[in-house]
C-alpha cells in the first residue's frame, strides 16, 4: 500500500473517533481507571521476587555454552538482591526430584533437538 493512503486510513478512523465520546471513555478513560484501582489495591513497595532454578547441563564445546547462560543468570540482580537462586545438579533425574518435593520453583535441562522433538510430536498429533 502507498503511504498516503495508510494516512488516510488512520485520518479517517481518528476523526471518527473524536466524534464518539464514548468510544473514547473506553479507548483512556476505563483502562485508565482499572490502572488506578489495581494499583490502589496491589501497589506498593514489595521486595524482588527470587526464584530457585534447577540446571543440568553437559560440558559443552561452543563459544556460547549452557554454563555462560547459568552464570548470567546467577549474576542478575534488582536492587541488590539476585533475582535466581541457581542449584547445579549432576544428572536430570535428581533434578526433577527435587522439583517434585517442591524446594525449587523450576528445573533447566538441557535437551536435545531430536530429543524434544520425539517427545513433542505424538502429543501433538493425537
Amino acid at each position: 500500500m502507498k503511504l498516503r493512503i495508510i494516512k488516510g486510513i488512520i485520518l479517517k478512523d481518528l476523526k471518527e473517533l473524536r466524534r464518539e465520546k464514548m468510544a473514547l471513555f473506553w479507548i483512556f478513560i476505563f483502562p485508565l481507571m482499572w490502572i488506578t484501582l489495581f494499583g490502589t489495591i496491589w501497589g506498593g513497595e514489595s521486595p524482588p521476587i527470587t526464584v530457585d532454578i534447577g540446571v543440568f547441563y553437559t560440558n559443552e564445546s561452543a563459544p556460547f555454552t549452557a554454563y555462560d547462560i547459568v552464570e548470567i543468570m546467577r549474576n542478575v540482580t534488582l536492587e541488590e538482591t539476585n533475582l535466581f537462586n541457581v542449584l547445579d545438579f549432576k544428572d536430570e533425574n535428581s533434578a526433577l526430584e527435587v522439583l517434585k518435593s517442591g524446594k525449587i520453583d523450576a528445573v533447566v535441562v538441557r535437551l536435545k533437538f531430536i530429543y524434544t522433538l520425539i517427545r513433542v510430536i505424538p502429543k501433538t498429533i493425537k
